[in-house]
C-alpha cells in the first residue's frame, strides 16, 4: 500500500488545507522524481502557475484554503519570531550566571545587551521575561521553558 495520498483531479473546496498540500506535494515528488504526470496534474500544476505569475497569491492559486482554526503549515513547531524570543530569553537567562558559565550580569545589564544582539527593545523583553518567568513558576510548561538560575533568587 503507498503512502502517497491520492491524487484526485479536482480541488475540492472541503478539502483541509493539509491534504491540499499533501496533493501539491505528490505532484513535486513526481517531477523530482522525472515521473510522468497525468493529464489533470500538469494542466493543475500549469494554472496554477500561471495563476501566480499573474499577481495571484500562490496559496490561492494552488488552492490551498485554511478553515478557521486550522494551520496552513506543515509542521507548524516554532515560528522564527518565537525561535527568536526564546534564544533572546535564554541568552539572557545564560548571561546572569556566574563565571565560567555566564557574564555574571545583572538582570538589567542583561536586557541591555540582549536587546543589541536580538533587535527588541529593553522593555519589550522585560515583559517577555516576566510573562516567561509567571508562566514557568504557574505552569512549569511552555514552548519558552527554562529553569532560573538559581532558586532563591528569581528576578521580577
Amino acid at each position: 500500500m503507498s503512502t502517497q495520498p491520492e491524487l484526485n483531479s479536482k480541488i475540492a473546496p472541503s478539502r483541509s488545507a493539509r491534504d491540499q498540500q499533501d496533493y501539491i506535494g505528490a505532484i513535486g515528488d513526481k517531477v523530482a522524481n522525472d515521473q510522468p504526470l497525468t493529464d489533470t496534474e500538469r494542466q493543475f500544476l500549469a494554472d496554477a502557475l500561471r495563476d501566480v505569475r499573474r499577481g495571484e497569491k500562490a496559496d490561492n492559486a494552488f488552492g490551498i484554503r485554511a478553515r478557521r482554526g486550522e494551520r496552513r503549515c506543515i509542521d507548524p513547531g516554532l515560528t522564527p519570531s518565537m525561535q527568536r524570543r526564546a534564544l533572546a530569553m535564554g541568552w539572557i537567562a545564560v548571561a546572569r550566571l556566574p563565571d565560567p558559565e555566564g557574564f555574571g550580569y545583572t538582570l538589567e545589564k542583561a536586557f541591555d545587551e540582549a536587546a543589541k544582539y536580538f533587535d527588541y527593545s529593553v522593555d519589550t523583553l522585560n515583559s517577555y521575561w516576566k510573562a516567561d518567568l509567571k508562566k514557568l513558576l504557574v505552569t512549569r510548561e511552555g514552548p519558552f521553558f527554562y529553569p532560573p538560575p538559581s532558586r532563591d533568587r528569581i528576578p521580577i
